[in-house]
């Protein structure tokens, strides 16, 4: 249960601060929901790197319940500051995170490698190609939700 302080709290923030808080309160919960989907069986990983089924069934079961007490005590308090409840634009998300991986991979191109070592002299040709194919799909995603999407329609 919360206490009074939290709403006090709350009428201290200004509408930046809000937001910004708004905004943390939310990373943390998507790592605490992280930690509750651990709870089954399997974890579905990356295709590059796979999750070992390394916690225990007894420790994961233990972890998604104090992820769920945490996320009902984060509700709770976001709640009491009186943080506005919006909803996650999915456009907006999927435009973010294929924006996020054309940087990632601009950033893997052989040019950029040099922090990192001596580049081959073939590296660039052998990888770029293959690096810009996957560009150009990410391109092709983002023109898809750009075009294809309720929010394309509705401006």
């Amino acid at each position: 249960m919360m206490t009074g302080s939290m709403r006090f709290a709350g009428s201290l923030l200004n509408e930046a601060q809000r937001r910004h808080l708004a905004v943390t309160l939310e990373s943390v919960d998507r790592a605490l929901m992280a930690v509750v989907r651990t709870h089954a069986p399997r974890v579905p990983g990356s295709q590059l790197r796979p999750w070992a089924d390394d916690v225990p069934a007894a420790v994961r079961s233990g972890l998604a319940a104090c992820g769920e007490r945490a996320r009902a005590s984060l509700a709770e308090g976001v709640l009491q500051l009186g943080l506005e409840h919006t909803s996650q634009s999915t456009h907006r998300y999927l435009a973010a995170e294929l924006t996020t991986a054309f940087v990632l991979l601009a950033d893997a191109r052989a040019a950029k490698m040099t922090a990192y070592g001596e580049v081959h002299p073939g590296l660039e040709a052998a990888l770029d190609p293959w690096l810009a194919a996957l560009t150009d799909q990410l391109t092709e995603m983002l023109c898809l939700l750009e075009t294809g999407s309720d929010h394309a329609a509705t401006g």
